[in-house]
């Protein structure tokens, strides 16, 4: 099974008369750009055997992760999911309290544990790692796998306690990582058919050609003017694909040019029809910034809401309601002027998934080419983790005062 991508009548032409020109430009361009994606080196990967576990005998997975080590599992699962198939929980955040809730959320022995961090040095996850393993040191047991690079101080780790550990290829960076040991490990540990998520992907890579209309698409909004792109996710089960395509589109593409000019689209995430009492006002008579995906999969018509109650969904399945009000919210918005296209889902499944994330994979990268920046490495975020580990050495040295005195810490207001 895959997807679809159907552009309304505002994603057809960007803008006035003149966009619309150099829509079709763009489309060519990326049409014509698309088939050399399957040299990347995420689009290799495909390729590569990494002797994944069986399904775990555990209760369930817990993954010690952050950004592209978590977001994509989580994509995954929560979309193709069934009940056969173990929870897996993510701990994405250093918040002691996500840890917590964690580790007392099921039995901590009956838990497949997952470490993943592709450098080996991600702070977080290290320090997480610390706390769930000196844990289980005291209850006598626990299962541990970890998922990393070749080198770093994770690896090191693994191998002295003799953790089964798997690779993440040197030449996929993190937030491309979905199609490796990074995500297909918990998956495949948590009982789901990571072979149907490749074959999926690997359709997407035989045939980008949605992968080069969502570039065309997204770079000319963005052309004429769309700083902001939303992913509207109408399934709470793909709420987290528009996490995962947040980070994916923000950290490959706002970056700079060779000539120093700043460019970047701004992802934004809803979930309908949640957000329809949010962002909707802001979409139809706010500024003419947003650009909209609309993200939806197939109906479920197993509730129903009895006929003869209050209501205009009476007698109608929540799923008929759900698509009546996405279709009917999009139509505003297009009306409105935001340019819109829709991405649509065959099936519930793990092949669909595939298909879907890599097209998303692949537009980046061609998104990237159109812009003319490095879709690869993520330099304005390597400043803030050097900071960290600074303050982390030296509590109280030059660079904590000087962090306090561009902040202001001190010196605002309190209140009583």
């Amino acid at each position: 099974m895959g997807i679809v991508y159907e552009p309304a009548a505002s994603g057809r032409k960007i803008g006035n008369d003149a966009n619309a020109g150099k829509f079709e430009a763009l489309r060519s361009q990326a049409a014509g750009a698309a088939p050399s994606l399957a040299d990347e080196g995420f689009a290799r990967a495909l390729d590569l055997e990494f002797g994944l576990p069986g399904r775990s005998g555990a209760d369930r997975i817990v993954v010690l992760g952050i950004g592209g080590s978590a977001l994509g599992s989580r994509a995954v699962h929560e979309a193709s999911r069934t009940p056969q198939t173990l929870p897996i929980e993510v701990v994405d955040n250093i918040d002691p309290q996500a840890l917590e809730a964690a580790w007392q959320g099921g039995d901590p022995l009956r838990t497949a544990w997952v470490v993943i961090s592709k450098s080996g040095g991600t702070t977080e996850t290290l320090a997480q790692f610390g706390v769930v393993r000196t844990r289980l040191a005291e209850l006598g047991g626990g299962e541990i796998h970890v998922v990393t690079g070749p080198d770093g101080a994770l690896r090191d780790l693994a191998n002295a306690r003799g953790y089964p550990t798997h690779d993440v290829p040197v030449e996929v960076g993190g937030r491309f990582s979905v199609f490796t040991p990074a995500a297909t490990v918990p998956l495949a540990l948590a009982g789901h058919d990571v072979a149907r998520l490749i074959e999926g992907a690997r359709a997407a890579r035989r045939d980008p050609a949605i992968a080069a209309e969502i570039a065309a698409f997204l770079i000319a909004a963005y052309g004429s003017g769309c700083n902001v792109v939303t992913l509207w996710s109408y399934d709470e089960r793909l709420e987290t694909v528009g996490e995962w395509f947040r980070q994916l589109w923000a950290e490959s593409l706002g970056k700079r040019r060779a000539d120093g000019t700043a460019v970047g689209q701004t992802p934004v995430h809803c979930v309908g029809s949640t957000d329809q009492h949010s962002i909707q006002q802001l979409m139809v008579e706010g500024p003419a910034d947003k650009a909209v995906l609309v993200l939806c999969g197939p109906a479920d018509d197993s509730i129903v809401a009895p006929a003869g109650e209050a209501g205009a969904g009476a007698g109608h399945s929540l799923g008929a309601i759900l698509t009546a009000m996405r279709r009917a919210t999009s139509a505003e918005m297009v009306r409105a002027g935001c340019p819109l296209a829709t991405l649509r889902l065959d099936a519930w499944d793990e092949s669909s998934m595939g298909n879907l994330l890599m097209q998303f994979l692949l537009a980046t990268v061609l998104g990237g080419r159109l812009l003319e920046v490095d879709p690869y490495g993520q330099p304005g975020v390597e400043a803030a983790k050097i900071a960290t580990k600074e303050l982390l050495s030296e509590p109280g040295g030059a660079r904590s005062a000087e962090i306090a005195q561009l902040l202001g810490e001190g010196e605002g207001v309190r209140a009583p």
